[in-house]
């Protein structure tokens, strides 16, 4: 066993050599005993005798034809006996009869008169002009309130935003604190001066 294994390449190519030879023989045997000849198909048993004889004179050109022309000989090219029906017709249909033209109308354009608007008297014009004023007075009102409202708005922004500018002292006492110095002194004074713990 264990020559075997030390020696596995050769048990390899010995057992490679066997299945070779093997198969060699079975192809000896096979070509013994074959009667039918490789270049003829098996016969279809349902197929049209017509088509078979049809076939049949078709490879035998074809061999004739191989033969001339490993033979050097002259190629006889078949002409078309004649030129094929053309796949769709060109006749075009009959002409359609052409219809004899409409008569010729004049037509003329009535001149059709405007509506004639009445015009509004001197007090409804004035009702009119009194209820316009009346809107724009509205309208004029509506936004001076608006404008009021972001007037006042605007100045409680400016308001909120100076008081928190920081002071003059806090800006002093900030750049006095910054650097790693003076962090231990920064975290005391923010710990007394600023806001609440609870309320961070």
């Amino acid at each position: 066993m264990e020559w075997i294994l030390d020696h596995l390449q050769i048990v390899i190519a010995v057992a490679a050599a066997i299945a070779y030879w093997l198969n060699q023989r079975r192809q000896g045997h096979a070509d013994d005993s074959g009667d039918m000849p490789t270049e003829m198909p098996p016969r279809d048993f349902n197929a049209d005798p017509e088509e078979e004889q049809r076939t049949r004179r078709i490879q035998e050109e074809i061999r004739r034809k191989i033969a001339e022309r490993a033979a050097g000989g002259p190629i006889n090219v078949p002409r078309p006996a004649a030129e094929p029906p053309p796949l769709f017709r060109t006749e075009s249909p009959a002409p359609r009869p052409v219809a004899t033209p409409l008569p010729q109308r004049e037509f003329t354009r009535e001149a059709v008169p405007s509506p004639v608007m009445a015009r509004p008297t001197s007090q409804e014009n004035a009702g009119a002009i009194l209820e316009r004023q009346h809107e724009l007075a509205e309208q004029l009102e509506a936004l001076a309130s608006s404008r009021r409202i972001v007037e006042r708005k605007a100045a409680a922004i400016v308001a909120h935003a100076k008081a928190q500018e920081p002071s003059p002292i806090r800006g002093e006492l900030m750049h006095e604190l910054r650097g790693a110095r003076n962090l231990r002194r920064a975290m005391v004074l923010r710990e007394i001066l600023g806001p609440p713990v609870g309320l961070r």
